[in-house]
């Protein structure tokens, strides 16, 4: 179902599309939050935003700020999430399907670890084994550093959590610093050029 105008939303879409419309929602929700990073943000009060938007119709849905990555699986299992934690040591990690073939290590890059997520299991050629686990649907999990650190159910409660808390820094004041260099230059004899 298309989504009711949000009154005083910060953001608004210039086009039509349901993901345009989805994601100005949750940049509104995140402004009026007074937050400035998913990291900030309580994962909790996230889900449930998720929770109303998807009982609009189906919705599985990753989104970043740069840091930190969403996860969210369609309650209703219409939209599948599928994850893969890679962790090094490998040699080569390959994984696809019929339209696309993935190369992680095509750059000699063999040290990373990560999170991969997909609509569906891919077909791995790595000398790793690919080990998919889906998500369970309404559920949100949380990526910070290449690792799972948490995954919510659509109640709130925590799944499953990384041995490091996910702790979020304080904010810090803004503060303004002047710095003033002057450099001299002393010589024992007179200088001709320099």
């Amino acid at each position: 179902h298309r989504l009711p105008e949000l009154p005083g939303a910060a953001f608004e879409p210039v086009g039509s599309t349901d993901s345009e419309i989805i994601f100005c929602r949750l940049m509104s929700l995140l402004a009026a939050s007074g937050t400035r990073t998913l990291g900030e943000l309580d994962p909790v009060v996230f889900g449930r935003w998720l929770a109303d938007l998807n009982a609009q119709g189906s919705l599985t849905l990753a989104v970043t700020d740069g840091r930190d990555l969403f996860l969210y699986a369609d309650a209703s299992g219409k939209g599948e999430l599928h994850l893969w934690s890679l962790a090094p040591p490998y040699e080569r990690v390959q994984f696809g399907d019929a339209d696309v073939q993935i190369d992680l290590t095509s750059h000699s890059v063999k040290h990373r670890k990560g999170v991969i997520a997909s609509s569906a299991p891919l077909e791995s050629t790595s000398d790793v084994a690919a080990t998919w686990t889906r998500v369970t649907p309404g559920h949100l999990v949380v990526v910070r550093e290449g690792a799972v650190l948490a995954e919510y159910t659509p109640e709130g409660a925590l799944v499953e959590a990384s041995p490091a808390p996910l702790r979020t820094p304080p904010r810090a004041e803004t503060k303004r610093l002047e710095v003033c260099h002057r450099t001299v230059y002393r010589y024992a004899n007179p200088v001709e050029k320099s």
